[in-house]
């Protein structure tokens, strides 16, 4: 609605906060301050023009950000001072004066926390902080152009800030200002003419215009786009050029020049995918002159994925499967999903294609697993909460999933197990499962900041479970892409990839290299790099730095862990090491034992894990071993429970036995209650 009669002057600048207030500036010398209804809240009076409204967070003094987003109204004043007014005090406001060999105020930017990037026309600029303790000092001051400076920008996506003068434009890490990472030399453009320079929001393009009517973009990001099968990756390094690597073999990279700008990239075992909006480009990684395959959605592909003979696009809710060679291409193998001859009945959320499944998650919370083969479903799964990401390893016979609450589980199809992962960050953004052989079960969730290593055990004493192992810095702008052997490769702005070691296996590539001399100073990351190994089951590796730590508390750390995992002959080998003859002889009376949940049991009844071994024991083709446990160790309340369920036939013997046993300790009732029993 129409808001009349607020300033007796031109209104020069204005702006509204994310609480529909809105402040303005007037030559009469006055700003107010509105609300959405138009009812004036303030007014206050400066001395010369207020221009250049910006809306911000200014810090208490308690260091909370105030009780009202976007807090602090800022204004230039004649060009010479810097206006803040706090919504929440606004009887104080606060001016801040500048020395007048910087010239005059040409812009500023508010960023990161509470802080303001300042640009001066004599080509200077500095940093300012509004925190209660450091008003009024400046933080950072750089004459960065030599003449005449006619504008600053801040991008927050990139952490960058950009400043134009002198037929230049410079662009600066907020890091660390000193760091000028661009020039750029406008030469074409008239001395004098620079005037505006502005960031788009994703920090894509930058733009420059000048005050004859020119204006110049450039390209700051690329878009992040990448894939990833098995140990082979495909990533964008320019805006229609593509760069291919195995890292197995990382010194061999293979670039490939695009005829348009893709907006997805896919890449499987023989093939890669590119495209964008509804139509998709699939070329042979052997021969990438002509695409393949040639496809037409009936939407926009939210993204592709492939394996060695299907394509699977997930667009508007649906998914199409259908084979890449377009030759054998029919409606028994192409199919839509969701259709009429499947149960499936809600919206498609995301969706995963491994070598012999297509499997989707939908907005009702289930996950389906359709069988390529057969072209059937062979397996769904019921969730609570609707499923926003699918990441199965290689084999489609783990999964990780995150559903809305983005919480994330580890669900095996096989047995319908689903573990929800520990530690968990609040808003993960993907997996990536190590593609290495050592590592299989290994994976790393991650966010903007850190990525997360997980483990997921098998087999082990304990059951099965997922474990938390340790998290690694992300830098600023990096986007994770593959993982091998715990190097993480990631995505850079620039286009370019680069390798991130995760702190579990920082040490395990260097132990060869490490002479006697650093033993001892670097004991502390030895003994983390251990615990590490043992976490993640390179029980190798373990054995190494158990040798180097030279420690027989570590040595009965790895005896431990390897119980646990069943190793049973390196668990004798540690054993033997440290003389626990005791221990051998257990071992080796196990050994050969093929029986997976037996062999469990015995290692549970070796760590005095009765009850789990009990249980183990049950679950195993030889159930009588946990009467036989309980009987040894002479828990008779248990023994009988056993005795009358497994073998009635042992209940007279289990029975005298426990009558003897509270005869001789003196306990005439309960001894006589069993030899009658035993009858």
């Amino acid at each position: 609605q129409p808001v009349l009669g607020k300033h007796a002057k031109k209104i020069i600048s204005g702006c509204w906060n994310s609480a529909d207030v809105l402040a303005l500036g007037s030559e009469d010398k006055t700003i107010s301050i509105s609300d959405r209804d138009g009812e004036q809240q303030r007014v206050t009076n400066v001395r010369q023009d207020p221009e250049n409204a910006i809306f911000s967070d200014m810090k208490a003094a308690d260091g909370d950000m105030g009780s009202t987003i976007d807090n602090t109204a800022s204004f230039t004043v004649g060009s010479k001072t810097l206006f803040l007014l706090n919504l929440d005090d606004p009887d104080n406001p606060i001016e801040l004066a500048f020395q007048g060999r910087y010239g005059n105020i040409v812009d500023y930017r508010w960023f990161g926390d509470g802080y303001i990037l300042i640009g001066f026309s004599n080509g200077f600029i500095i940093v300012v902080s509004t925190h209660p303790q450091e008003i009024g000092q400046e933080l950072f001051q750089s004459k960065t152009h030599k003449d005449t400076l006619s504008g600053i920008e801040v991008s927050e996506a990139l952490s960058c800030a950009a400043s134009i003068g002198d037929n230049c434009l410079k662009v600066y890490d907020l890091n660390d200002l000193q760091d000028t990472s661009a020039i750029i030399m406008l030469d074409n453009v008239q001395s004098g003419s620079m005037d505006k320079i502005n960031w788009s929001t994703d920090g894509m393009l930058l733009s420059v215009s000048t005050n004859v009517g020119d204006v110049f973009t450039y390209l700051t990001r690329l878009p992040i786009l990448g894939s990833k099968y098995e140990t082979k990756a495909i990533h964008l390094t320019s805006l229609q050029e593509i760069s291919i690597i195995d890292v197995q073999h990382p010194e061999n990279i293979e670039t490939v020049e695009l005829p348009t700008e893709p907006m997805f990239l896919e890449i499987g075992p023989h093939h890669f995918a590119m495209g964008m909006n509804n139509r998709a480009f699939i070329y042979r990684l052997d021969n990438k002159t002509s695409p393949v395959c040639e496809k037409d959605y009936l939407g926009s592909v939210h993204k592709m994925f492939l394996n060695g003979q299907y394509a699977a696009a997930l667009f508007d809710g649906r998914v199409q499967l259908h084979l890449i060679d377009s030759s054998q291409d029919n409606e028994l193998n192409s199919r839509l999903f969701p259709d009429k001859d499947t149960n499936v009945d809600d919206k498609i959320k995301t969706c995963a294609l491994t070598n012999d499944f297509l499997i989707f998650g939908t907005e009702k919370g289930n996950i389906h697993y359709y069988y390529l083969e057969d072209y059937t479903f062979v397996n769904e799964y019921r969730h609570t909460s609707p499923i926003t990401l699918l990441f199965p390893d290689i084999y489609g016979t783990k999964l990780i999933f995150i559903d809305r609450k983005c919480n994330a589980y580890c669900y095996n199809p096989v047995n319908d197990e689903v573990y929800q992962l520990p530690n968990l960050m609040s808003k993960p953004k993907g997996v990536i499962w190590d593609a290495s052989v050592l590592d299989r079960t290994v994976f790393v969730v991650y966010d903007n900041d850190v990525a997360m290593t997980y483990i997921y055990y098998r087999d082990v004493v304990k059951g099965n479970h997922v474990a938390n192992v340790s998290q690694t810095k992300i830098p600023f702008g990096y986007t994770p892409l593959i993982l091998h052997g715990g190097d993480l490769r990631c995505q850079t702005p620039a286009g370019k990839l680069v390798v991130l070691s995760l702190t579990s296996h920082a040490y395990f590539n260097h132990l060869h290299d490490l002479k006697p001399e650093e033993i001892y100073s670097q004991m502390s990351q030895l003994s983390e790099a251990f615990k590490n190994a043992c976490r993640l089951m390179r029980f190798q590796e373990a054995w190494k730095l158990a040798e180097l730590l030279n420690n027989k508390e570590n040595w009965l750390i790895l005896g431990k862990t390897l119980v646990n995992h069943l190793e049973v002959d390196l668990a004798i080998k540690v054993y033997r090491r440290i003389g626990d003859a005791a221990l051998v002889t257990s071992l080796e009376s196990v050994q050969y034992l093929e029986d997976r949940k037996v062999l469990a049991g015995e290692m549970a009844l070796l760590c005095d894990q009765f009850d789990l071994a009990q249980q183990l024991f049950l679950e195993s083709t030889r159930p009588e071993l946990a009467l036989d446990m309980r009987r040894d160790l002479l828990h008779w309340k248990q023994a009988l429970q056993l005795a009358t369920a497994l073998s009635p036939e042992q209940l007279p013997y289990v029975c005298k036995a426990s009558a003897q046993q509270f005869e001789f300790i003196g306990d005439w009732a309960n001894a006589l209650s069993h030899y009658e029993r035993g009858m």
